[in-house]
């Protein structure tokens, strides 16, 4: 599991690398794009993260001439033959590597995750200290924003617990709570009060927390990679100002008003992020918001509109050839040579009464042909038996594995009810057949 698992990330890892300086150019070419350009722009690269599939599994394969194959080197018919049959040096150095990339990133992951466990229940214990707010003027602002924003879950209202210096924020996906400083909620003026509020259910309206949850997920697995923390803070910057603009907008463009509102919370806010991570906030830092109204006193400030579709259909192109490009161009040392990407034909198979299996990597196989994935191996194995009634599986190497997962793949054969299983190329650098 922790082999698949590796190699996806290793290969993802490579595809981010290639999609992000795609996304780093465009984003200068289009740098005087809309905020809402460029949010939808670096959140492709999470987009692609998510996408549980390479371009190159996909394509279609294109006929060929019948690939000679080479003699067999060993046959193995029981499963107590393999470890006795497998050399351990058919692992090569890059996959000792792998293993200890295993090791560092489930260390990694695991302690990323469990600060993330302790630091959402650390918020909630203080949060449900949270009373709820008596101003019937601010809940009835609430509710009226709500109905003006089409929101359809009713929205909870609650006082900040004084012993958290914060600023106001949104948290919950189905069970939405809105949190607003006291001193906000009950001293303010309801006019004052007004755009915060909008911001905040803004948030909501566009789902931004259900997306934050996922910023945090991925960042979790790909905490190594410094690329996702860059996009991550890109996306949350962008989320920012796409929530001022359309602020702005339900305010009747009235920036100074709302540049006031951003400046009286910002004597409220701490040098500590708020406590609540799920959320997605009125402003993470004190340096973000002063950038934030900057922009929104610059005489060159446009106001919002959302994309038309000539935006849509160019980020639409540009996430599209993004994906290809860097699925297309992954290094030999991660996926190997390209030779290894041509599978055996259904012909080879017929000819020889086998069912060739060809290792491309420690990701994926191909029977007959067919390109699967090595955790469905014994399953399509088992199809392939069945239907054709052949039972000598015969596997050929293309790039270097380790002996454990091609014990594995021999084991899922037998076990699959093949009678025996044909391997062939079985040398390394190292030696032994």
């Amino acid at each position: 599991m922790l082999d698949y698992i590796s190699t996806g990330l290793m290969q993802t890892t490579w595809h981010i690398g290639v999609f992000f300086v795609i996304i780093a150019i465009i984003s200068i070419v289009y740098s005087n794009a809309s905020p809402s350009f460029k949010y939808i722009l670096w959140s492709l690269i999470i987009f692609r993260v998510i996408m549980p599939f390479n371009f190159s599994t996909l394509a279609f394969i294109s006929e060929h001439d019948p690939i000679p194959l080479p003699e067999i080197t060993t046959v193995i018919h029981s499963v107590e033959a393999i470890r006795q049959v497998i050399p351990q040096g058919i692992v090569s150095n890059s996959m000792k590597l792998s293993q200890v990339f295993q090791i560092v990133w489930l260390c990694g992951f695991l302690s990323y995750l469990l600060a993330v466990v302790s630091w959402v229940l650390y918020s909630k214990r203080h949060l449900h200290r949270c009373e709820k707010i008596t101003n019937s003027d601010v809940l009835s602002l609430v509710e009226n924003i709500r109905q003006r924003l089409s929101i359809r879950q009713p929205i909870q209202s609650y006082y900040l617990h004084d012993s958290i210096e914060s600023s106001p924020t949104i948290s919950g996906i189905s069970n939405l709570r809105l949190y607003i400083p006291k001193e906000i909620a009950d001293k303010w003026d309801i006019k004052d009060i007004e755009p915060i509020i909008i911001h905040e259910l803004v948030h909501v309206k566009r789902h931004d927390v259900a997306f934050n949850w996922i910023q945090i997920v991925v960042q979790a697995v790909f905490f190594f990679n410094p690329l996702i923390w860059y996009a991550n803070s890109k996306i949350r910057y962008f989320r920012e100002e796409v929530c001022d603009d359309m602020t702005v907008g339900l305010i009747e463009n009235k920036r100074k008003r709302y540049s006031l509102s951003i400046l009286n919370v910002l004597e409220l806010v701490t040098n500590n992020k708020s406590i609540e991570l799920s959320s997605v906030y009125f402003s993470e830092r004190k340096s973000s918001l002063a950038r934030r109204i900057m922009r929104l006193a610059n005489k060159k400030y446009r106001f919002y509109q959302p994309l038309n579709r000539s935006s849509f259909a160019l980020l639409f192109i540009i996430g599209i050839m993004g994906f290809a490009i860097s699925c297309e161009t992954i290094p030999d040392s991660i996926m190997g040579d390209k030779d290894s990407q041509q599978e055996y034909t259904v012909e080879n198979a017929n000819t020889h009464n086998d069912i060739f299996v060809t290792i491309l990597n420690e990701n994926e196989v191909a029977i007959n042909g067919t390109v699967v994935s090595t955790m469905t191996f014994p399953e399509e194995i088992r199809r392939q038996i069945e239907r054709t009634g052949i039972k000598s599986v015969r596997f050929t190497l293309q790039s270097n594995i380790t002996a454990i997962t091609m014990q594995r793949l021999v084991e899922n054969a037998l076990d699959a009810g093949a009678d025996n299983a044909g391997i062939n190329n079985l040398t390394s650098e190292e030696g032994g057949k």
